[in-house]
């Protein structure tokens, strides 16, 4: 995890990569993560993929 709190748009929508980068964990952490209920995911209705917003990024790494 980061030391510091991850620079991201609060509306902004990451993909699991992409959110995992931000957050500097594995991607398979961040799926534990969404597994175990710590974050949550959204889905796009373009795309019909998996993606987190700014916020929600933010609001993990304030928990942990």
């Amino acid at each position: 995890m980061v030391d510091e709190e991850p620079k991201v748009a609060q509306r902004g929508k990451y993909t699991i990569t992409e959110a995992s980068k931000r957050l500097g964990v594995h991607r398979n952490t961040l799926a534990r993560y969404l597994k175990e209920g710590k974050i949550r995911c959204r889905f796009s209705k373009e795309t019909n993929r998996k993606y987190f917003s700014g916020d929600d990024l933010v609001r993990l790494w304030r928990a942990l």
